[in-house]
């Protein structure tokens, strides 16, 4: 479910349509879109106004496709 924080949504990757393929090192985790399959980069960002997905208990947003 997701959740919403002000101007922040925010969903725990098991709720949404993501899965966590590896984490890199700063902060940034490579996610498959698991609807079209598509590999994309995202990067850690507690505080974006906006869609994140929450892993670990920290957001991260997203930053492009691969």
């Amino acid at each position: 479910m997701i959740k919403r924080f002000g101007s922040q949504s925010r969903e725990p990757i098991e709720e949404s349509e993501y899965s966590l393929l590896r984490k890199l090192d700063q902060g940034e985790v490579i996610l498959l879109d698991k609807t079209n399959g598509h590999q994309e980069l995202w990067s850690q960002n507690n505080n974006f106004a906006g869609y994140v997905i929450e892993i670990d208990g920290i957001g991260y947003e997203f930053v492009t496709s691969l």
